[in-house]
């Protein structure tokens, strides 16, 4: 994908999170994606790449959305990696 600036004024970049849902709405995978540069100057776009290996048969739809970091140690990735997760089954 692509994020645009489409301001006067450089803009700082946060992670983007893509996730997977269920037919209940429900999250059941998620990957993480650091932006390869901190900020994207005015009227520029900078390009990221996010892939969910094994993606959950139960996936109807996927969200791309901007997000904070993690705060726990370990869980944010380094820049330009991605970081998978899948959410804990149903018991």
């Amino acid at each position: 994908g692509f994020i645009q600036n489409t301001t006067r004024e450089k803009i700082a970049v946060p992670m983007i999170k893509v996730a997977l849902y269920n037919a209940d709405n429900k999250e059941v995978q998620a990957v993480m994606v650091t932006p390869r540069t901190p900020q994207v100057d005015p009227g520029k776009s900078l390009g990221f790449r996010a892939q969910i290996d094994d993606p959950a048969a139960t996936a109807r739809r996927f969200e791309v959305t901007f997000t904070e970091a993690k705060s726990a140690p370990g869980t944010q990735p380094s820049d330009g990696e991605q970081k998978q997760e899948k959410a804990a089954p149903k018991k």
